[in-house]
């Protein structure tokens, strides 16, 4: 068994490269979980940046009446955000990430109260 980590989990991620050494791990004994002889969080993955940002402007229309216009946009910087992809070291497909999430969204709105 060999070192697990392999460097650069974001530029492994974005060329479709495992985030981990499957080398580095040894197989799991029975009962004993999928991850093998990784210690407890010894897996970490890519995690996740999101900003959600919103604008409101209030508006006096009559006596009793009044108008809000608002503007929400969700992960405003329109960032990928990866998955965390399987854990199991018997998967195929373990240590490898696929995008996740959606992209930038803006939601407009209107409220009048009286």
């Amino acid at each position: 068994m060999g070192d697990p980590s392999v460097g650069g989990m974001h530029r492994n991620i974005k060329q479709g490269l495992a985030r981990w050494n499957i080398n580095g791990f040894g197989l799991p004994e029975a009962g004993r979980g999928p991850y093998g002889n990784c210690g407890r969080r010894g897996l970490a993955g890519p995690g996740s940046d999101v900003w959600n940002a919103g604008l409101s402007k209030n508006f006096m229309l009559h006596e009793g009446v009044h108008l809000q216009v608002r503007c929400e946009s969700y992960n405003a910087w329109n960032r990928a955000n990866s998955s965390a992809g399987p854990t199991d070291i018997t998967s195929g497909a373990f240590s490898y990430s696929s995008y996740g999430g959606g992209g930038w969204q803006m939601m407009f709105g209107g409220r009048i109260d009286f």
